[in-house]
């Protein structure tokens, strides 16, 4: 015995000196001369545990319990090898165990904040953070999981201050400042993010998650090349690290990437298959593909539904206790993240402004800590204000059925931060979709989706889960930058040559485009190409897109790649453009009615589809229908027809604003009489379905 007691403290030295293999061939002939002796099985264990063993590290801590059951640590050991097995219930019951023996065990407390959060049981993980907080109030990781606590809450200002904290107690560690730098970038306080990511990267250059974090950083600051090789160290770290090979496919497609985008949110599902905002990504990047296929995309959209909200069992409530009397003032709730200058803020601000109070109260449900001009005109013009992106999607289900909301409105779909599984749920009784994505969501309590007849034509209703309830004019409504420039005359004019524009983002130019585009230039001497994005701010991604079209025929002189300017710059820029050259099959939206209102129509090819249809829309709307296309050859002769008669596109610039502003797109309460017409019909056909 004398023996093993040297040997397990040699171990337990070598361990110490982070000599992780003479401390585990130590263990072993321990175990070989006594299989017993549980101090070396916990050690072992814990060997195992720190070398990815997951499966021997649990068998050894049973074998320690075997022994010696009543001994706290090797509960807590035990607990924390289940986590690694992600048996979140039994990892539980072995650290309450531990808690049972010994409940001033700051680790066990610490470790089913952990768990708890997995589960997504949020007052159980804070009850054991408070209990570790108290007990160990100057532990700088417990001041880091307070901040993460926080930052769930949706208390931003409380966990930059417990991030902060944890900083000051433990300068050394990464981890808070790559939390920091998350909740930075979220705060949209970028350079602050960037800082506090490479101070988490200065500390430990192989973090993963401040990598991802900077990453992320990179990519909103139109970096996307850089952005990619952060992602790629950080997979090279951790290859199964899902969230990475997701955001990675993100920048990836905002690059014009689009295969490549497809095949890394594929591999990232493969890995989490319940990571339901890359499963969302890849549903909605499908929507570029050429070819696209609605029947197709309908089925995707099914699978959406079945695997992230059937495998997580969540169920859609089939009673809501809503006062049912048919003509009262009704509660409409609106979900974004988007309520900002953005093209949902854009076209929502004007309805939250010419809503009948006497009819409708408005709560918005804010899913971003954004905020700016738009964000504060939206909040002047509405009842109540929630923010509620730091909630769990059951949490902000529950809020929607404690505020009594009759119609629950999503005005994101499958884009960036939604909040689909809280309407999974169906927290109101009446629910619809609107204006932020360009398809079905594919979720049956989903009832409505409000689009128009230009967009969604009779007989395509069969590719929606939703009913279709299409407005008299456009979808949406649009109110123009107060300070908005002034029209210029058609620069063609000017003798300087005819250029055309295109503003749309490079996941909606494809080479299909690209090849258009070269045949309309070849065909008009002297013309040039505008295209202004934000992807175009890298210089790889410019790089990329200018040899694509040299590669077609077209002279690089001839080209004029931009990065996007502010909002009130780039309508600037349509002074510089004769006429704009919609991408396809997924057209333009707002950039299709910011060119309208500077004098510039959109020559467009229509598709299948909403997002192959935003521009028949608005340009129809405007009166302007001749130029909208069915074939790709049909829009490269219109477009070279077209260039060839300036005079006659002069006048057409001319007038253009005018006829706009007197057309149904500014017509602000007209457009929120008859949005809120359609509210007033839903509620009457919910309440005769529930026998009022």
């Amino acid at each position: 015995m004398t023996a093993n007691r040297t040997a397990l403290s040699n171990a337990l030295r070598e361990f110490r000196n982070n000599d992780l293999i003479n401390a585990e061939v130590l263990c072993r002939q321990i175990l070989g001369r006594d299989s017993r002796n549980a101090e070396a099985s916990n050690l072992l264990a814990v060997i195992c545990r720190r070398t990815g063993r997951k499966e021997e590290a649990l068998r050894l801590l049973d074998r320690a319990l075997s022994v010696r059951p009543g001994f706290a640590p090797y509960h807590l050991n035990r607990g924390l090898a289940l986590i690694d097995l992600n048996r979140a219930q039994a990892a539980v019951e072995s650290l309450r165990n531990c808690l049972a023996l010994n409940a001033t065990m700051v680790d066990a407390h610490a470790a089913l904040v952990d768990v708890f959060t997995i589960m997504g049981d949020g007052p159980s993980a804070r009850h054991h953070l408070d209990a570790a907080c108290h007990m160990a109030p100057r532990s700088a990781p417990l001041a880091n999981k307070l901040g993460m606590a926080l930052r769930r809450e949706g208390r931003n200002e409380e966990a930059y201050a417990a991030y902060k904290r944890a900083i000051s107690l433990d300068d050394r560690s990464a981890d808070p400042y790559s939390n920091l730098s998350e909740l930075l970038l979220e705060l949209d306080r970028r350079a602050e993010a960037e800082a506090a990511a490479r101070a988490a990267l200065a500390r430990q250059p192989d973090h993963p998650e401040a990598l991802n974090n900077l990453g992320n950083i990179l990519k909103a600051q139109g970096l996307s090349t850089e952005a990619l090789r952060a992602y790629d160290k950080a997979i090279s770290l951790r290859p199964n690290f899902a969230e990475v090979i997701f955001n990675s496919g993100n920048s990836l497609l905002i690059q014009g990437r689009l295969g490549e985008a497809i095949s890394s949110y594929q591999k990232a599902l493969e890995i989490s298959p319940l990571l339901a905002p890359c499963h969302s990504s890849l549903v909605f990047a499908y929507n570029y593909v050429p070819g696209y296929d609605p029947a197709q995309s309908f089925r995707q959209h099914l699978e959406w539904e079945r695997v992230q909200v059937g495998g997580r069992g969540l169920i859609a409530a089939t009673t809501h206790p809503n006062d049912r009397s048919p003509d009262r003032p009704l509660r409409v709730g609106y979900v974004s993240p988007d309520f900002h200058r953005h093209p949902v803020g854009f076209f929502l601000e004007p309805v939250l402004a010419h809503h009948n109070s006497t009819q409708v109260e408005v709560i918005c449900y804010s899913n971003s800590s954004k905020s700016d001009d738009i964000n504060a005109q939206m909040r002047s013009h509405v009842q109540m204000w929630r923010d509620v992106g730091g909630m769990t999607d059951p949490a902000l289900a529950n809020l929607v059925r404690t505020d009594r909301i009759d119609i629950l409105v999503d005005l994101t779909g499958h884009t960036g931060s939604h909040r689909l599984l809280a309407f999974a749920q169906k927290p109101a009784p009446i629910q619809m979709t609107w204006m932020g994505y360009v398809n079905t969501t594919g979720l049956k309590a989903m009832d409505y989706i409000l689009t128009d007849s230009f967009q969604t034509p009779e007989g395509s209703s069969q590719h929606y889960t939703e009913k279709v309830v299409r407005m008299p004019h456009d979808y949406v409504c649009y109110r123009p930058q107060e300070d908005s420039p002034d029209v210029a005359p058609l620069p063609a004019l000017a003798g300087i040559g005819f250029t055309f524009g295109c503003f749309n983002n490079l996941a909606k130019v494809n080479d299909q485009v690209l090849s258009a585009w070269a045949t309309i230039l070849q065909a008009v001497p002297g013309s040039r190409l505008l295209m202004m994005t934000h992807s175009l701010g890298d210089s790889m991604t410019n790089e990329r897109v200018r040899a694509s079209l040299v590669g077609y025929g077209v002279e690089t002189e001839r080209l004029h790649l931009q990065p996007a300017a502010s909002p009130k710059d780039v309508l600037k820029w349509y002074n510089k453009v004769d006429l704009a050259l919609d991408s396809f099959p997924y057209v333009g939206g707002l950039t299709t009615i910011e060119a309208l209102w500077m004098g510039v129509p959109t020559v467009t090819l229509a598709g299948v589809g909403i997002a192959g249809r935003h521009s028949v829309s608005h340009l129809s709307n405007c009166g302007l229908s001749e130029f909208i296309t069915g074939s790709v050859a049909e829009y490269c002769d219109l477009a070279v027809r077209i260039a060839k008669a300036p005079e006659q596109l002069g006048q057409l610039r001319a007038g253009l604003r005018a006829r706009m502003a007197a057309g149904p797109l500014l017509d602000w309460a007209g457009f929120t009489q008859s949005l809120e017409e359609h509210y007033r019909t839903m509620w009457h056909t919910w309440c005769r379905s529930v026998g009022c």
